[in-house]
């Protein structure tokens, strides 16, 4: 069984202040989550909302985010996902969001999982296209995944025997 815990937009410079949903529908804090059990695995994906903050600020936030998943769940397994492609003819905002800037968030993020000890899930193979793009049909943004992306994603998981 697994909980899930969202804030739509949320960032990891604000989401330790930020009302999560659960997956019952009902709502808490990161802390309440992480000192209300004890789990075995923890799954973040972050970058795309924080492309547009510097690279040593995004690794400083995602880094302490870390420090405090730890100090509440300090058995578990972290996994941090890199941040998927985009499709930058549909991308709303191309200047901050674009594939360019994904490459530079993901070196970020592997740079983070190393430093830290985490497990790095690759998302670039199931998500990208023949240029490295997320696929016209996966999105209605160029960002935003349509729902039978999360199956695939969640079939992926499955397989490499994660969830």
């Amino acid at each position: 069984s697994c909980d899930f815990a969202y804030c739509n937009g949320v960032s990891v410079f604000g989401l330790s202040e930020a009302d999560l949903t659960l997956r019952d529908g009902s709502r808490s804090s990161l802390i309440k989550v992480l000192s209300g059990k004890t789990y075995g695995k923890i799954f973040l994906i972050f970058g795309t909302n924080e492309m547009s903050a510097g690279s040593e600020t995004f690794y400083n936030y995602y880094s302490a985010l870390i420090d405090v998943i730890r100090k509440y769940q300090s058995a578990a397994v972290i996994y941090v996902h890199n941040t998927p492609p985009v499709n930058e003819a549909l991308v709303k905002y191309p200047e901050a969001i674009n594939n360019e800037n994904v490459f530079r968030t993901n070196e970020v993020i592997a740079k983070l999982a190393y430093d830290k000890a985490l497990k790095l899930i690759d998302l670039n193979g199931l998500l990208s296209d023949a240029e490295g793009s997320l696929p016209k049909d996966a999105t209605w943004d160029g960002v935003h995944f349509q729902p039978s992306v999360y199956t695939s994603w969640s079939r992926f998981l499955r397989l490499a025997a994660l969830i």
